[in-house]
């Protein structure tokens, strides 16, 4: 039980960490990463082959994080309904494959912009929103998994009565956010949500990690 615990309390600090490196490049170094097409273009052409490292880390990463912290909330409660600890497993195995998929296409997208600088910057921006109207729409329709996943192992940690009712309730909210922030007329509130979303999981690492802490007590209390 000790390993789980250990793996998915830094898990959840290394996703938390993530985010806030996502949040950083977007607020201070790369603001106009979503200013398509001549904002993104720009990124592209400043910070080039950097890009594919942040795409790993803001996208593959997480979703590896995603995989170990739902294996070790599940794991340090024996009594939770099985149907729904099925379920959220699905989504956060859902959730990791989307944010797998993301990451291939922008980092594929970004070495196809990279191999096209010579040509026009016309072209080049034509090609730049054709590409992205489909991955925005792909996000559109896909990118509520992690949001669902928040709702759902937050509802089970609630009903296995463990853990502090706050903070599943804001792992509730935090999920209901995120869906809600796909609609055009909220977008603009999103960068609160990225910054909501390494304090839950930073709360979550601090549950994991005195739950280990108990368990090594109450060992070390057994020995002979």
């Amino acid at each position: 039980m000790d390993k789980p615990n250990r793996l998915g309390a830094s898990a959840a600090f290394l996703c938390a960490l993530c985010y806030v490196i996502g949040l950083i490049t977007l607020l201070f170094i790369a603001p106009d990463l979503n200013q398509i097409p001549e904002g993104r273009l720009r990124v592209i052409d400043t910070y080039g082959n950097l890009l594919y490292l942040w795409y790993f880390i803001v996208f593959a990463l997480v979703g590896i994080c995603v995989l170990f912290v739902n294996n070790a909330l599940q794991q340090t409660h024996d009594k939770l309904p099985s149907a729904l600890a099925l379920i959220t497993t699905l989504t956060a195995y859902l959730s990791a494959s989307y944010l797998f998929v993301i990451c291939s296409i922008e980092i594929m997208s970004n070495v196809f912009f990279l191999a096209e600088h010579h040509h026009g910057v016309t072209k080049r921006s034509e090609l730049t929103s054709q590409i992205y109207t489909v991955l925005l729409s792909l996000r559109n329709y896909t990118e509520w998994t992690l949001d669902v996943w928040f709702i759902l192992i937050s509802t089970l940690l609630f009903r296995a009565r463990k853990i502090r009712k706050s903070l599943s309730v804001f792992g509730v909210c935090l999920g209901v956010f995120g869906i809600l922030i796909l609609h055009p007329s909220i977008q603009p509130f999103a960068l609160y949500y990225v910054a909501a979303v390494p304090v839950w999981f930073s709360l979550i690492g601090l549950y994991l990690w005195h739950i280990r802490e108990s368990a090594n007590h109450r060992g070390e209390a057994k020995a002979p």
